[in-house]
């Protein structure tokens, strides 16, 4: 669809919730160190957001989205409303 979309023109841009919630099966990612931490340097218990100033989130976040890159997504945009519960 990426592509019959792009091939008639049209400029593909998706929307990404940022936060990973307890349900989320990526919010494990927040344990490792790639999410931000509080002042006090404590992981989030609820609503994590991968930190982008740890070169090693910002690396696990491009290989994700590398394949809707090459599919001929041009765009990511982020959508800070309420996370999902």
């Amino acid at each position: 669809m990426i592509a019959d979309l792009k091939q008639d023109g049209f400029h593909i841009s998706l929307w990404q919730l940022p936060y990973f919630v307890p349900q989320n099966s990526l919010f494990r990612r927040s344990r490792e160190g790639l999410a931000v931490k509080d002042g006090k340097g404590n992981l989030p218990y609820e609503d994590a957001v991968l930190d982008f100033t740890n070169p090693a989130a910002v690396a696990w976040y491009q290989e994700k989205i590398a394949g809707l890159l090459r599919m001929g997504v041009g765009a990511i945009k982020v959508d800070f409303g309420r996370p999902l519960r």
